[in-house]
Protein backbone atom coordinates (compact mmCIF):
# COMPACT_ATOMS: atom_id res chain seq x y z
CA UNK A 1 0.00 0.00 0.00
CA UNK A 2 1.17 3.35 -1.03
CA UNK A 3 1.31 6.22 0.76
CA UNK A 4 -1.65 8.35 -0.61
CA UNK A 5 -0.27 11.65 1.05
CA UNK A 6 3.05 13.34 2.27
CA UNK A 7 4.02 16.01 3.43
CA UNK A 8 6.06 17.84 6.01
CA UNK A 9 6.06 20.86 8.49
CA UNK A 10 8.58 23.43 9.17
CA UNK A 11 8.85 25.07 12.89
CA UNK A 12 10.65 28.11 10.80
CA UNK A 13 8.01 28.87 8.09
CA UNK A 14 5.14 27.49 10.22
CA UNK A 15 2.43 28.69 7.57
CA UNK A 16 4.30 26.89 4.35
CA UNK A 17 3.12 23.91 2.92
CA UNK A 18 5.54 21.17 1.36
CA UNK A 19 3.09 18.72 0.07
CA UNK A 20 4.70 18.26 -3.71
CA UNK A 21 7.85 18.24 -3.05
CA UNK A 22 9.85 14.89 -4.21
CA UNK A 23 11.04 14.50 -0.53
CA UNK A 24 10.61 15.34 3.06
CA UNK A 25 12.55 15.94 6.19
CA UNK A 26 12.35 14.65 9.64
CA UNK A 27 14.56 16.89 12.40
CA UNK A 28 13.66 17.17 15.90
CA UNK A 29 15.79 20.57 16.64
CA UNK A 30 15.34 23.88 15.19
CA UNK A 31 13.83 24.35 12.78
CA UNK A 32 11.88 21.00 14.38
CA UNK A 33 11.34 19.56 10.82
CA UNK A 34 7.97 16.22 11.12
CA UNK A 35 6.90 14.17 7.67
CA UNK A 36 3.21 13.24 7.94
CA UNK A 37 2.06 10.18 5.53
CA UNK A 38 -1.58 8.97 5.17
CA UNK A 39 -1.83 5.33 3.77
CA UNK A 40 -5.72 3.95 2.64
CA UNK A 41 -6.19 0.57 3.94
CA UNK A 42 -9.93 0.72 3.24
CA UNK A 43 -9.56 -2.68 0.85
CA UNK A 44 -8.75 -4.43 3.90
CA UNK A 45 -12.40 -3.91 5.11
CA UNK A 46 -13.34 -7.19 6.71
CA UNK A 47 -9.92 -9.00 6.21
CA UNK A 48 -7.58 -9.58 9.43
CA UNK A 49 -3.65 -7.82 9.11
CA UNK A 50 -1.48 -10.46 10.35
CA UNK A 51 1.42 -8.43 9.81
CA UNK A 52 2.39 -4.59 8.90
CA UNK A 53 6.29 -2.99 7.54
CA UNK A 54 6.72 0.42 6.81
CA UNK A 55 9.37 0.92 4.42
CA UNK A 56 10.87 3.95 3.53
CA UNK A 57 14.11 5.35 1.49
CA UNK A 58 16.77 7.68 2.83
CA UNK A 59 17.93 10.00 -0.08
CA UNK A 60 20.46 12.43 1.78
CA UNK A 61 21.83 14.02 5.30
CA UNK A 62 21.32 11.04 7.07
CA UNK A 63 21.54 10.66 10.85
CA UNK A 64 22.58 8.69 13.39
CA UNK A 65 19.49 9.52 15.64
CA UNK A 66 16.46 7.28 16.22
CA UNK A 67 13.64 7.84 13.45
CA UNK A 68 10.49 7.08 15.52
CA UNK A 69 7.11 6.30 13.53
CA UNK A 70 4.06 7.64 15.67
CA UNK A 71 0.21 7.48 15.02
CA UNK A 72 -1.58 10.91 14.06
CA UNK A 73 -4.75 11.42 15.37
CA UNK A 74 -6.59 12.53 12.29
CA UNK A 75 -6.64 11.14 8.64
CA UNK A 76 -8.72 14.33 7.35
CA UNK A 77 -5.35 16.47 6.94
CA UNK A 78 -4.23 17.09 2.92
CA UNK A 79 -1.31 16.92 1.71
CA UNK A 80 -1.59 20.66 -0.50
CA UNK A 81 -2.55 22.49 3.02
CA UNK A 82 -1.03 21.07 6.19
CA UNK A 83 1.76 23.37 7.51
CA UNK A 84 3.20 23.59 10.87
CA UNK A 85 0.70 25.63 12.07
CA UNK A 86 -2.47 23.54 11.42
CA UNK A 87 -0.88 19.98 11.55
CA UNK A 88 -2.69 17.25 13.11
CA UNK A 89 -1.76 15.73 16.72
CA UNK A 90 0.70 13.14 16.95
CA UNK A 91 0.34 10.23 19.75
CA UNK A 92 3.12 9.90 22.35
CA UNK A 93 2.82 5.87 20.86
CA UNK A 94 5.87 5.08 19.16
CA UNK A 95 4.61 2.32 16.59
CA UNK A 96 8.23 1.23 15.62
CA UNK A 97 11.84 2.88 15.61
CA UNK A 98 14.66 2.71 13.12
CA UNK A 99 18.42 4.03 12.99
CA UNK A 100 19.52 5.35 9.55
CA UNK A 101 22.98 5.09 10.19
CA UNK A 102 24.37 8.03 7.90
CA UNK A 103 22.81 5.80 5.13
CA UNK A 104 22.20 7.70 2.16
CA UNK A 105 19.93 5.90 -0.78
CA UNK A 106 18.84 3.08 1.34
CA UNK A 107 15.22 1.53 2.23
CA UNK A 108 14.53 1.00 5.52
CA UNK A 109 11.45 -1.56 6.84
CA UNK A 110 9.80 -1.55 10.02
CA UNK A 111 7.64 -3.64 12.00
CA UNK A 112 4.71 -1.80 13.00
CA UNK A 113 1.96 -4.72 13.26
CA UNK A 114 1.09 -4.21 16.71
CA UNK A 115 0.15 -0.77 15.91
CA UNK A 116 -1.60 -0.95 12.86
CA UNK A 117 -3.30 -4.00 12.73
CA UNK A 118 -6.39 -2.85 13.88
CA UNK A 119 -6.70 -0.42 11.11
CA UNK A 120 -7.79 -2.67 8.34
CA UNK A 121 -10.78 -0.64 6.53
CA UNK A 122 -9.56 2.44 7.65
CA UNK A 123 -7.22 5.24 6.91
CA UNK A 124 -4.16 5.56 8.39
CA UNK A 125 -2.20 8.33 8.96
CA UNK A 126 1.79 8.27 10.43
CA UNK A 127 4.32 10.74 11.68
CA UNK A 128 7.99 10.12 12.07
CA UNK A 129 9.80 12.18 14.52
CA UNK A 130 13.07 12.33 16.21
CA UNK A 131 14.13 14.02 19.79
CA UNK A 132 17.92 15.19 18.36
CA UNK A 133 19.03 17.31 15.34
CA UNK A 134 21.17 16.24 11.91
CA UNK A 135 17.82 15.78 9.98
CA UNK A 136 17.35 13.07 7.71
CA UNK A 137 15.95 13.32 4.42
CA UNK A 138 13.51 10.78 2.69
CA UNK A 139 11.96 9.53 -0.55
CA UNK A 140 8.22 11.00 -0.71
CA UNK A 141 5.70 9.53 -3.13
CA UNK A 142 6.01 12.08 -5.64
CA UNK A 143 8.99 9.58 -6.58
CA UNK A 144 9.60 6.37 -7.93
CA UNK A 145 10.62 5.39 -4.36
CA UNK A 146 6.81 5.64 -2.59
CA UNK A 147 6.80 5.38 1.20
CA UNK A 148 4.79 1.84 1.99
CA UNK A 149 2.80 -0.26 3.84
CA UNK A 150 3.30 -4.02 2.71
CA UNK A 151 0.52 -6.11 4.39
CA UNK A 152 -0.20 -9.19 5.00
CA UNK A 153 -3.65 -10.35 5.23
CA UNK A 154 -6.12 -13.20 5.26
Amino acid sequence: FVAIADTYVNSSAATTNYGTRTWFWNDGTAPVLIPYLKFDLRALAGKKIISVQFKIRTIDDSTTNTQSIKLVSSTSWSETTTNYNNRPAISPTVLGTFNPGNQRNTWFTVDVTNGLASKAGQLVSVALTQTAGNGVKYSSRETSYDPVLVIRYQ
